[in-house]
This record gives C-alpha cells, sequence and structure tokens, in this order.
C-alpha cells in the first residue's frame, strides 16, 4: 500500500513528462540525425547547437516555473552524454563541449530573472493616501 501512494509523488516530484522530452533532445533526435545520414555539419550547426541551445535555455525555464528540483539542470548534459558514451552519436571529442555548454545554458534559464517574474503583477501593493492597498481588496 505504501508503495502505491509514493509513486504518484514520485511522478509528479521529477515530472515525467520532463524527462521524456529531455530524452527526447539528448538522445533520440542525434541518434534520429544519424540514422538519416544527415551531414555532420548540418547536425553539428542545427541540431547541437541551434536547435539544442534553445532546448537547454527553455528547459531552465520551465524548470523555475513549475518550481522543480535545481538539481535537474543536469538531466540534459548527462543525458547527451551518457547518449555519446552509449551509442556514440557523436563520436568527435566536442561532443563533451556541448555537454557543458547545455549545463550552463539550462543554469542560466534557471536561475535568470527575478525570483518572481513570472507573477501576473495581481498581488502587487498600490499606493494610496494613508498606506497601501492591495489588488486583492
Amino acid at each position: 500500500m505504501k508503495v502505491r501512494k509514493k509513486m504518484p509523488k514520485l511522478f509528479k516530484r521529477y515530472n515525467i513528462k520532463f524527462l521524456a522530452i529531455t530524452f527526447l533532445f539528448a538522445i533520440v533526435l542525434p541518434n534520429l540525425a544519424n540514422g538519416l545520414n544527415i551531414a555532420t555539419a548540418q547536425k553539428e550547426i542545427w541540431l547541437l547547437t541551434v536547435i539544442n541551445f534553445i532546448f537547454a535555455f527553455l528547459s531552465g525555464r520551465y524548470l523555475k516555473r513549475n518550481y522543480l528540483s535545481w538539481w535537474l539542470v543536469w538531466v540534459f548534459p548527462v543525458f547527451f552524454t551518457l547518449g555519446n558514451l552509449i551509442w556514440q552519436t557523436n563520436n568527435h571529442q566536442y561532443a563533451y563541449y556541448f555537454a557543458l555548454c547545455y549545463l550552463i545554458l539550462t543554469i542560466l534559464g534557471r536561475f535568470s530573472g527575478l525570483a518572481n517574474d513570472d507573477d501576473s503583477g495581481d498581488t502587487i501593493p498600490e499606493l494610496v493616501d494613508g498606506g497601501f492597498r492591495t489588488n486583492n481588496e
């Protein structure tokens, strides 16, 4: 019984959707590019640089907006590195530098901006005669 109660918390806490999308960008897309015989230069420019750089930053923003744990910034770079080690998706040494860049961009996305930059502004108090009044009153 206790295992059953913990499982939904596990899926909710670690957000399976985030892990699945990260797996797609880190492992499936590079292997798909290899399977489709896309030229190495095209794969490096478009997939590894443009698309994955944008995804790394946006995944950091996703982690921040959904209040997910800070250590999840490691998921995308680790998946990418494991994909390179196990399946040898990118047989080039600089693929590990891409993983480092993905980590930095994910951290920038996760920790950039104000602490409450995703608020709509409805709770900002309004200055009135005699003090402050909130918009909720």
